[in-house]
């Protein structure tokens, strides 16, 4: 076992160095995280399973954050002012680390019930270079989906049998503001069509009979699997 800190909506574990941001299953016993690790500053994905809640612990606020290359912001211990008001509160459990992955830039991930996980690749600084990643429980690659285009959201139904990322923008037109599903058993493409929810958020996706549907905030989408609505 080892101690999880979770702080501000960031999570850390200082047994592996690594510090970055968090989401969580719907039961709420598994963690996906995705961040840094600082003695390498390499992208770092981690799957935990979550204990026993340990502690509390307060801390002085951090008078000032840095950003490191990916854009992730990491505090500065010599910049911790004591005394001020805002403290923050640690909350310290025990975990399980389950599984970890390197992957250069990692954003936006979920993570389902059954210990599936999605997680998104920015890639290199400059140019359209992303990627998308599916992993499976044990934290074997089920799909690595590079992309020449600039990555969006990312999701995974709570049974794992799906899952679904977007694009914002591609010179390459099948790229190029996408929404794509993915069948988990077996792992493909089942779905590359025009994201209907440029301006919304995907909620939820499913497979209807030969359909897939497509839930946003206020509104539904039903395709065929040639992508029309």
């Amino acid at each position: 076992m080892i101690q999880i800190e979770f702080q501000a909506g960031m999570l850390q574990i200082r047994s592996i160095g690594f510090f970055g941001h968090f989401t969580s299953s719907r039961a709420g016993n598994l963690i996906l995280g995705w961040g840094r690790i600082f003695q390498t500053a390499s992208g770092r994905v981690v799957m935990l399973r979550a204990g026993q809640q340990i502690s509390w612990r307060i801390v002085p606020r951090l008078g000032r954050l840095t950003a490191d290359t990916s854009g992730q912001t990491v505090p500065l211990s010599s910049d911790i002012e004591a005394g001020q008001p805002n403290n923050r509160v640690v909350r310290i459990c025990e975990g399980e680390l389950l599984w970890q992955a390197e992957i250069e830039r990692p954003r936006d991930g979920s993570v389902a019930d059954t210990g599936h996980a999605v997680i998104s690749d920015w890639g290199s600084p400059g140019g359209c270079k992303g990627g998308f990643y599916v992993f499976a429980p044990d934290g074997t690659v089920l799909i690595n989906q590079k992309m020449r285009a600039n990555m969006g959201i990312t999701g995974i139904a709570d049974d794992g049998t799906l899952a679904w990322c977007t694009t914002i923008y591609s010179s390459q037109q099948k790229y190029d503001d996408r929404l794509i599903v993915f069948s988990l058993s077996p792992p493909k493409a089942i779905l590359n069509a025009a994201n209907p929810a440029s301006q919304s958020k995907i909620i939820h996706v499913q497979k209807v009979d030969k359909t897939i549907e497509v839930s946003t905030i206020g509104e539904r989408y039903l395709y065929d699997v040639s992508g029309r609505l």
